[in-house]
């Protein structure tokens, strides 16, 4: 689903579009970027933050230079690594705190008569 704001722009066939979806497209990035160090992405998924998190700088420069292309390519790797970025510390949160493992108990030695 998109956003009314480029929906707006497509009927209206302005060259604006480019512009807003960028916009558009980063912010979403920043906000899966927030949502994935909440979900302690620094400590659990280490590559995908810091991807997520240099994809977004590129994007955010592209924009500011009017490379609307590349900044709605690079805010799209951005959103698409801390999409993964969140589902593996989550994964590692949950591992972390479930349980040890129960160990069967163990007999006692036998211990031999010395007769």
């Amino acid at each position: 689903l998109l956003p009314p704001a480029i929906l707006l722009c497509m009927l209206a066939g302005t060259g604006a579009c480019a512009t807003i979806e960028a916009a558009t497209l980063i912010q979403d990035a920043r906000i899966k970027i927030d949502a994935a160090r909440a979900a302690e992405a620094e400590k659990f998924a280490p590559f995908e933050d810091e991807s997520a998190t240099q994809y977004y700088e590129k994007a955010r420069e592209e924009n500011s230079e009017a490379h609307y292309q590349l900044a709605r390519t690079f805010a799209l790797k951005a959103r698409s690594f801390a999409e993964e970025a969140e589902v593996k510390a989550r994964d590692g949160r949950r591992a972390s705190s479930a349980p040890a493992p129960m160990l069967p108990p163990t007999a006692p030695p036998v211990k031999k008569n010395s007769r």
